[in-house]
């Protein structure tokens, strides 16, 4: 049995890896100057790593193996549907 081990620090919901595509999106916001952290700061280095919530809709980064679980760094993953149209 899997048991999370990190937990958002505003919702207190678990935790989980973001898959490839999640970070290659998240990546690419990044890239194109679209992602702001929840104290309004451009994100402006890429991630290897990311910790979400998608119930919160938070990311959270994890940098040289440490998470970043501090809530002013959170990022909200509705910025990466900004932009986006389905046709």
């Amino acid at each position: 049995m899997t048991r999370n081990i990190f937990f958002c620090p505003t919702t207190k919901l678990a935790l989980s890896k973001a898959d490839d595509a999640l970070l290659q999106l998240f990546n690419g916001g990044i890239e194109a100057g679209n992602i702001r952290n929840q104290a309004g700061q451009l994100v402006k280095n890429t991630q290897e790593e990311l910790l979400i919530n998608l119930e919160a809709q938070i990311a959270y980064s994890v940098h040289i193996g440490i998470p970043q679980l501090l809530p002013q760094l959170a990022v909200s993953l509705a910025q990466l549907n900004q932009g986006n149209t389905v046709d």
